[in-house]
């Protein structure tokens, strides 16, 4: 015969704590207010928006395709889904809540994308793109790594965040 009481509060204690696993909700990526100011002009770019074309590409004007976030999802996906679940047992067990479930999870999955856009290699950047970065060098402004793609002025990398709601 099932028991309704337990040591740990009973079976409406566990249907609490169930519900609350509902509620683990993390956001990785960059907040709508952060942007990159354009040297040239005073306006500005979004960096989702560069994250987005770096991610898709762009054919129309020779831009492949760097597929960092699909690349991170395949490599880690496995990963996130153990914490997920070892974060959700924590719950259940009340050694932590749902925020700090969300948390930690939020920090890891931010940084196995920060990790797979440092391994990002190929496709390799074009000769112009590497010359570009030179002139801007030459001219004393801010340059990441000279060959690398995706991290140009280290910018959409160091702003790569997580949210929990």
């Amino acid at each position: 015969m099932l028991k309704r009481e337990s040591a740990n509060g009973g079976l409406e204690a566990l249907s609490v704590k169930i519900k609350s696993l509902e509620e683990i909700n993390a956001k990785v990526g960059w907040l709508s207010s952060t942007r990159y100011k354009k040297e040239k002009h005073d306006s500005v770019e979004l960096v989702t928006d560069v994250a987005k074309l770096n991610e898709e590409g762009d054919l129309s004007v020779n831009r492949p395709p760097r597929p960092f976030t699909r690349n991170a999802i395949t490599k880690y996906k496995n990963k996130w889904l153990k914490i997920g679940g070892l974060e959700s047992l924590k719950v259940l067990k009340g050694n932590i809540d749902y925020e700090q479930a969300s948390e930690t999870i939020g920090m890891i999955v931010a940084a196995d994308w920060r990790q797979s856009i440092v391994d990002f290699t190929t496709p390799p950047i074009k000769p112009a793109t590497i010359q570009a970065r030179l002139n801007r060098k030459i001219h004393k402004k801010k340059v990441g790594l000279l060959t690398k793609p995706l991290e140009d002025s280290g910018y959409m990398l160091a702003t790569l965040t997580h949210t929990t709601d």
